[in-house]
């Protein structure tokens, strides 16, 4: 069973830690208290670096995907949302700024206008004949996306059949041929 990411920047100190305990209690009595405390104070400074480096790893990746969020929904991510997006990204935790950007993909931006409108910010709304125009566009393209999949499709099923055909008439001959062919050579 796999661990959660969460755990993953302090997993490997937890893993060395009971083989630690075991050769300081049981195999190696010889440890002086300074000896200890200095590997247990080097423990936390590892501890503190690897959290730091696991936090600018997940800051990294969630700005891919904010900017995958940007490719694949462009409309989501207008002028204000870029914006206070990139306010809650300088300003907020990176558990508090993933949760925003979610957010943000989940209801399209509204969550951004709403909080824009809270604050007395403009906020720019496409005008229904324009959503409208999108949601046809959109429901006509992927129309035209399914007929050509099921075009293809039958096209494929039509190729199969005639290979089929052309198989079974080659047998056909083939059988006949023999058939005709028994009564040769027969002395």
């Amino acid at each position: 069973r796999a661990s959660a990411s969460s755990a993953w920047w302090y997993q490997p100190l937890v893993v060395v830690m009971p083989f630690f305990f075991a050769d300081l209690l049981f195999l190696n009595e010889a440890l002086s208290k300074f000896q200890i405390v200095v590997v247990l104070a080097l423990a936390f400074v590892i501890t503190y670096f690897r959290s730091d480096l696991w936090n600018d790893f997940r800051r990294r990746n969630i700005l891919v995907s904010t900017q995958e969020l940007h490719y694949y929904q462009p409309a989501a991510m207008r002028q204000l949302q870029q914006r206070t997006l990139l306010d809650f990204f300088h300003k907020t935790s990176t558990d508090d700024y993933d949760r925003m950007l979610l957010d943000t993909a989940i209801r399209h931006g509204a969550n951004v206008r709403e909080l824009a409108r809270d604050t007395s910010i403009i906020a720019w709304d496409p005008a229904p004949s324009a959503k409208a125009a999108w949601k046809l566009a959109c429901s006509l393209v992927l129309r035209d996306l399914n007929r050509k999949k099921l075009l293809r499709k039958k096209q494929q099923e039509q190729a199969k059949e005639y290979e089929g055909w052309i198989a079974n008439m080659v047998l056909e001959a083939v059988y006949n041929a023999v058939d005709r062919a028994a009564g040769h050579g027969v002395r």
